[in-house]
């Protein structure tokens, strides 16, 4: 094609691309170039090359990208997507994030295959659609879909989501480039043929830089027997494209002006309007135009400017008094024909609307509607707008709805900014002032500022008592939810004893209220170590979960609500079935209201109650699947990670491990470093050093969480088991008295507690230290002990450290045989939970006592994160892949093929899927059963 010359490098990479679809390898391509170099042109051809494919498609303009996911509904709303569920979800973010899940889960069970997704002009994109629609491309591994999409430099946020993709290996981004001077003269002796003389052609070559779409309309002048290279002044866009408008007329240009004033495409109708043609003048001028090869018309009674070049000359040219006086008309003409927020916000501001009450509404409304589905970056845009033209006084409220979208969209500084704005205002009333002083204190949340939230919650609560007692309740309750983890539940229990106080006193407290501050002090006091609360939350949550339907009210999970909490503490108290019995509720009733920010927040708890019963491989996918979301949510982010630093290391996987642990430290500062999160991370260092035997490490780590555990009131053992560890290192560096002392905290903690684990915990600790000061026979009935309390609960990994405890000391006092079926046991209960640190640890206590094991199908000598990547890689996965899957780095991919390779004997990917088809033993190796093969 003459508008395709030098291509062939972008449309190479285009086929590529489809071709990866096509065998499942999802991947995304973005071209880049400036107006006029043929990207709607190549994208076009790209959909004549997709033959077999399902083609969802977006052309993107200027005016609609004020429309909340205006694009993505036009790229998937043909395609069956099921729309986003509303039920009854609370705040934008959840909106935005179920929206987002949707999607995902659409491409992964429901798209046809295989699927183009092609965006014209991704620029013009509303900003919500377009980040989504990156996320999206970050979840395309082992899809058969392609995202092709084209786009101008600028504006510059779609080009930084592209790049970003490009530099983790997600996508490909092409750059058109200018025609070379050949190219450029073939194009021009095709268009104009005999018209072009040799001198003619030179200078058009200078003049259009390659431009093939200026080249082109230079030509076509020659034919008609103009030069527009001879008109000046004016940029040379200007110079070839006005002169056409002239030549349809008067009547049609001054169509043509009043339809550029509404955008690239446009409702034919509306512009006649505009412009102050009858029906028959307006006819007239749109038939001239599309003669003229200017404007064409589209279905439904649209029509579009040829090219978006066209339309931006004639706009541009138009006298600044006259653009703003045909916005304004066009405003008015809108709010006649009853248009929406999302066909009036593009005109208000080039319209100069400034106090205009009319126009305030319209962006407040706009605003508040993209927050109610998400759309915050549209929102936080149409409110700002207001702000701006709000002269004539909607309320401070506007201000307020600006800076709660500013916060929700992680822009924490504007959003303080706004806020402290609201708070100077004049005569706020109590109530305004309330409500200003709780978000301020969100935000001061959210900015690693907890003791100023602190003071804006005592703040707004202080003045609230004056006029509303339960609201002030409210506020001082809500502080403690999130404030726990930051200045530990003992203070956060002194706030919910001020609370119950003030509730008592208060003759119109309601029952929901009442629950949630008896839950919070229960959940706190258990934390805390006192369990006294927990038998009427008990009781309260199974009532609601007995209730015929579930319960009545799921609180979002970032409440109070009753069987949450619930939930949480029955896996402390080592209730699983409990805990099973509830998530399946809270789980069940958040999807089905499309909660999706709140399903994933009770499937990071959830994670951590299937690793304590073993079930690690089902514990990190959750954490997977929760991380997805977490790019939308950041508060999520942190919790999930260190659940899967935790995981890592027990499954063995030391590098993930300090991958995720790092993502945790690099989060904390913006967090006020809070001290559950900082716990977990002391917990999983000392374990580490541990593992690589830097004993005072280790030791100096322990410390670290004894220290944290004290400061925060986090003594309850089991919310963060890290009193383990911190024997083992304080036994292995010889500090028993140190070990001794951790062991009898235990037993002082566990006397008022249901849970066994700890218990079990204590007891190994005291054998540790009576087996180093000789005390053999106190030893071994301690150890007895601990797998008394340990048999009682079934928590197979804390079992088996036991057992390996048990048997090191046997084989040590003389009694190998002994030894031999404590690790034996140890190898049993650790075989189905890859649980691949005490695996080896256990193999290797077994073998140096004689032990022996049989291999069988399906075991194997890698650790579970090995496993994973040689599984993956023998079906033909390619690095990138794999690391997509797994959540992990190219780089960790190829570090874990380097250990497979070498430890099965291989050299290449090859030689792993030939292993594969051989049968699973061979790329699979070592068991952990118990049996007959000696140990290799």
């Amino acid at each position: 094609m003459r508008t395709l010359l030098e291509r062939g490098r972008v449309l190479g990479s285009v086929l590529a691309h489809l071709e990866h679809a096509r065998a499942g390898d999802g991947t995304a391509l973005f071209v880049v170039g400036e107006p006029g170099l043929g990207k709607t042109t190549l994208l076009a051809e790209v959909r004549s090359l997709s033959a077999g494919f399902t083609v969802g498609w977006a052309s993107c303009s200027e005016p609609e990208g004020s429309l909340p996911f205006g694009m993505l509904d036009r790229l998937l709303g043909g395609l069956g997507v099921p729309g986003p569920k509303v039920g009854d979800r609370v705040g934008s973010l959840e909106a935005r994030v179920g929206r987002y899940a949707g999607i995902v889960e659409w491409l992964r069970t429901s798209a046809p295959e295989p699927l183009l997704l092609a965006v014209d002009d991704l620029h013009w994109s509303d900003p919500d659609s377009a980040e989504l629609l990156a996320l999206a491309c970050r979840r395309l591994a082992g899809l058969s879909v392609a995202v092709v999409a084209t786009m101008r430099p600028w504006p510059s946020a779609p080009l930084d989501h592209a790049r970003a993709l490009a530099h983790d290996g997600l996508a490909t981004v092409e750059h058109l480039e200018p025609l070379s001077t050949q190219a450029s003269t073939t194009l021009l002796i095709q268009r104009a043929g005999g018209a072009a003389e040799e001198v003619q052609v030179e200078q058009a070559c200078q003049a259009c830089s390659g431009n093939p779409l200026l080249l082109g309309e230079v030509a076509d002048a020659w034919v008609r027997g103009e030069d527009p290279l001879a008109i000046s002044p004016a940029t040379l866009a200007e110079r070839v494209f006005l002169p056409r408008f002239a030549g349809v007329g008067p009547s049609a240009l001054r169509w043509a002006r009043a339809a550029s004033v509404l955008g690239t495409r446009f409702r034919a109708s509306l512009v006649g309007e505009l412009a102050g043609h009858d029906d028959a003048a307006a006819g007239d001028a749109l038939a001239a135009l599309c003669a003229a090869g200017l404007v064409r018309s589209l279905p439904g009674g649209e029509a579009e400017f040829v090219h978006p070049l066209f339309r931006q000359a004639l706009y541009t040219d138009i006298a600044a008094t006259v653009r703003q006086g045909l916005h304004a008309r066009a405003f008015q003409v809108l709010v006649a024909r009853g248009a929406g927020p999302g066909e009036l916000v593009p005109h208000i501001v080039p319209a100069g609307l400034i106090g205009d009450a009319a126009a305030a509404e319209v962006l407040v409304a706009a605003g508040r509607d993209a927050l109610a589905v998400g759309a915050l970056a549209a929102a936080v845009e149409h409110l700002a707008s207001a702000v701006k033209v709000d002269a004539v006084g909607i309320g401070p409220s506007l201000r307020l709805d600006l800076a709660g979208a500013q916060l929700a969209m992680g822009r924490v500084a504007e959003a303080e900014g706004t806020v402290r704005e609201y708070l100077a205002g004049h005569r706020l009333s109590e109530g305004e002032q309330v409500a200003g002083l709780r978000l301020l204190g969100q935000v001061m949340l959210a900015s690693a500022g907890n003791s100023e939230a602190r003071r804006c919650a005592e703040e707004a609560s202080g003045i609230a008592v004056r006029f509303a007692p339960e609201l002030a309740a409210e506020i001082l309750l809500d502080a403690t939810f999130f404030g726990w983890l930051f200045e530990g539940p003992r203070a956060a229990r002194f706030t919910t004893g001020r609370v119950l106080e003030m509730l008592q006193r208060s003759s119109t407290v309601g029952s929901a209220l009442a629950e949630a501050a008896r839950t919070a002090d229960a959940y706190l006091a258990l934390i805390g170590g006192d369990p006294s609360g927990i038998a009427g939350l008990v009781a309260a949550a199974r009532s609601e979960l007995d209730r015929p339907g579930g319960p009545r009210h799921m609180q979002p999970a970032w409440s109070w609500d009753v069987v949450f909490a619930y939930v949480n503490l029955s896996k402390v108290v080592e209730c699983f079935e409990d805990v099973a019995v509830g998530y399946d509720a809270m789980a069940g009733a958040a999807l089905q209201r499309g909660a999706s920010l709140t399903y994933h927040t009770y499937t990071i708890n959830h994670a951590d109650t299937l690793w304590r019963i073993g079930r690690l491989e089902e514990a990190y996918a959750l954490l997977g699947t929760a991380l997805e979301v977490a790019e939308l949510a950041p508060i999520l982010a942190p919790f999930a990670s260190v659940g899967m630093a935790h995981l890592c290391f027990e499954l063995g996987a030391d590098h993930d491990c300090a991958h995720w642990v790092e993502r945790v430290e690099a989060a904390m500062p913006a967090m006020a470093d809070p001290a559950y999160l900082r716990l977990w991370l002391s917990m999983i260092s000392c374990g580490r050093h541990l593992s690589s035997g830097r004993l005072d490490a280790a030791a100096a780590a322990a410390d670290k969480a004894a220290e944290v555990a004290r400061s925060s009131g986090i003594v309850e053992p089991c919310v963060v088991p890290w009193h383990g560890p911190a024997i083992e290192a304080y036994v292995s560096t010889g500090d028993l008295a140190r070990a001794a002392e951790i062991a009898s905290l235990l037993d002082t903690l566990c006397a008022p507690l249901p849970c066994r684990a700890p218990r079990a915990v204590a007891a190994a600790g005291h054998a540790a230290v009576a087996w180093r000061r000789g005390l053999n026979a106190q030893a071994d009935a301690h150890y007895e002990e601990a797998l008394e309390h340990n048999a009682a609960v079934p928590m197979p990994l804390a079992e088996a450290e036991t057992l390996i405890a048990y048997g090191q000391f046997l084989r040590h006092t003389g009694n190998v045989a002994k030894a031999r079926k404590m690790l034996h046991r140890a190898v049993e209960l650790l075989a189905p939970t890859g649980a691949r640190r005490l695996q080896r640890i256990a193999a290797s206590e077994l073998a140096v006592a004689g032990g022996r094991r049989r291999l069988e199908a399906g075991s194997t000598k890698l650790t579970a994160q090995e496993e994973r990547v040689a599984s993956l890689a023998s079906e033909g996965l390619t690095n990138r892949q794999i690391a997509r899957q797994l959540f992990v780095s190219a780089k960790t991919v190829d570090h874990h093929l380097s250990s497979i390779y070498a430890k099965l004997g291989m050299s290449s990917r090859r030689d792993l899927m030939l292993g594969a088809r051989a049968g699973p033993n061979r790329v699979r190796g070592d068991s952990t059963q118990v049996g007959d093969t000696p140990v290799l």
